[in-house]
């Protein structure tokens, strides 16, 4: 009788035991399969840049600088779904078996590539079925080839790598699906380039965040040299946060306001992404580089408008590949825009002299400089060092508008940290800029926040545009320390009264409210704040209270 009472325990824990365990598992989100997990046939395994141009040729133009120019479905990123942020539904796995099922057969190309420098780099990989070999050729110049030997003997490429796989022609609708811990993402229904570049960044974001600490980072960053007062060349870094297609390229590969025979200069490390990590246990910090080229839009660029950029796109000596740009008589037509405004061209950094040879990463930042395209924003402003909310505030909004690259046409987007790719509660991110802006407040060259708007201002003639000859001025004379600066009692940031080099009137067309009335401008801005404040606190839940308390603008 004992014994068939323990035996009926032993069974009942035994169950419960079961019963835990199944609801450990439905608790936990079920991972993503990985790449080896499919029957693939792999045609051309981790071929050359010229390789890969050879099997792209019969699906591109050949233009006169000697690069390819392919066009495009889909002509933008999609939403992406994270497993880790529990967007992936039951429906997205079947469409992903079916997707993978259906290039079983079919002739693929397998990539291995490098994203960032020295003991920061990794390993990225590429699957992409041969008739889309394109995504290889803009993914070589962005994240360059590494061979069997390098993958065998350099320690950071035996680490575990991030693959991503198109199935472009597979769906209706495009779906982009990433498990960021386990380092995988597929991308089904489009064969844009932009889904492998960024898929291959949010999944390097996450470990970076993850396993050190860092604050991911999408942003440009550069150094500028420049002669002071006493005429000494010093040097001033800048990290430019944005959403897509507001100026970050633009702000880092201009030379606007340098005098080069006196040995200024900019260096541009990146342009697009890279993450602020920690250094002697979080005393200090750095910024890291990803991308070996550049990303850049190629809508109105001119030899006169954009001059790094141009010299990168039209150069005959190097590796150029167009997405979704006019091709004329063999000659890419940057102003035409009938394709798309999102025209892009994957550029070696090596084409462009101020990157050229430079490394991507640098040290810690002088300036944050947040874009945040807004008509009640001034051109430019500077948080207070007593007041590090603000910083976090603009952060955690993530405020602009939507351009082209993300599908918009001007309406506004809020996105903590300027970014869609970041995983992980947004919340965490915005205290983290917190702490960083607080710390280095007490620091005698700590980092300085700033808020720019490269968009347009509102005044008594309407939304007035600040151009891009503005803000290119704006930012030199931040760097070199020659702004005077002036408490704006309704925003609580510090905006220019005086800048060296710019008249008054050019100052004053691009002041906000300019010939307002002051209590149209103060309502309007009440209104504005308060939606934001509402935003923050439904969207972004878990900030720390004093973000919006102490930071709202």
């Amino acid at each position: 009788m004992r014994s068939n009472r323990c035996a009926l325990i032993a069974v009942v824990l035994a169950l419960a035991l079961a019963g835990g365990q199944a609801l450990a598992r439905r608790g936990r989100p079920r991972r993503l399969p990985a790449a080896s997990d499919w029957s693939l046939k792999i045609q051309h395994r981790n071929p050359t840049y010229r390789q890969l141009k050879s099997i792209a040729r019969p699906h591109g133009v050949v233009t006169e600088s000697g690069a390819l120019a392919f066009t495009t479905k889909i002509k933008r990123r999609w939403p992406v779904r994270s497993l880790q942020d529990g967007q992936i539904t039951a429906a997205d796995r079947k469409a992903l078996g079916r997707a993978m099922k259906s290039i079983e057969g079919q002739k693929l190309v397998e990539t291995y590539g490098k994203l960032g420098q020295g003991k920061d780099a990794r390993l990225v990989r590429l699957v992409v079925p041969e008739k889309y070999a394109q995504i290889g050729v803009l993914s070589d110049i962005l994240f360059p080839r590494v061979t069997k030997g390098e993958r065998a003997k350099r320690q950071w490429a035996k680490k575990p790598g991030f693959t991503t796989v198109f199935v472009p022609d597979y769906g209706r609708t495009p779906r982009v699906l990433v498990d960021s811990a386990k380092r995988v993402a597929y991308v089904l229904g489009s064969s844009y380039f932009g889904e492998r570049k960024k898929s291959a960044l949010r999944m390097w974001w996450y470990e970076v965040k993850e396993s050190t600490g860092a604050m991911p980072l999408h942003a440009s960053a550069m150094t500028v040299k420049l002669r002071n007062g006493d005429g000494k060349l010093t040097e001033h870094r800048s990290v430019v946060l944005g959403h897509s297609g507001t100026g970050k390229s633009t702000l880092s590969t201009s030379a606007e306001g340098l005098a080069p025979g006196r040995g200024e200069r900019v260096i541009a490390h990146q342009d697009d992404a890279g993450a602020l990590v920690p250094t002697r246990g979080g005393k200090g910090w750095r910024f890291v580089g990803t991308e070996h080229g550049m990303f850049l839009k190629t809508d109105g660029v001119t030899a006169r408008s954009d001059p790094g950029a141009w010299e990168g796109m039209t150069s005959r000596k190097g590796r150029t590949a167009f997405e979704n740009v006019v091709v004329k008589g063999k000659k890419a037509d940057f102003l035409d825009t009938s394709i798309t405004k999102n025209g892009r061209a994957s550029v070696d950094r090596k084409q462009i002299s101020m990157s050229k040879g430079q490394p991507l990463n640098m040290g810690k930042p002088d300036s944050i400089v947040m874009i945040s395209r807004h008509e009640l924003l001034p051109a430019i402003a500077r948080v207070p060092a007593a007041r590090p909310e603000k910083g976090a505030y603009a952060y955690a909004l993530g405020e602009s508008v939507k351009t082209s690259a993300a599908g918009g046409t001007g309406q506004t987007i809020r996105e903590t940290g300027f970014s869609s790719f970041v995983t992980g509660p947004p919340a965490k991110e915005a205290n983290r800029m917190l702490s960083f802006l607080k710390q280095q407040g007490g620091k005698r060259r700590g980092t300085r926040a700033y808020i720019m708007n490269t968009g347009s201002v509102l005044t008594a003639d309407g939304p007035t545009k600040v151009a891009k000859t503005d803000s290119l001025r704006l930012l030199r004379a931040m760097q070199r320390n020659e702004i005077k600066w002036q408490l704006d009692p309704t925003l609580g940031l510090e905006v220019p009264v005086e800048v060296k080099g710019m008249s008054k009137a050019d100052l004053a067309r691009i002041t906000v409210g300019r010939g307002m009335a002051q209590s149209e401008l103060q309502s309007r801005m009440s209104q504005v704040r308060q939606d934001r404040i509402s935003h923050l606190k439904t969207k972004v839940p878990g900030l720390d209270p004093s973000i919006i308390d102490r930071g709202a603008y």
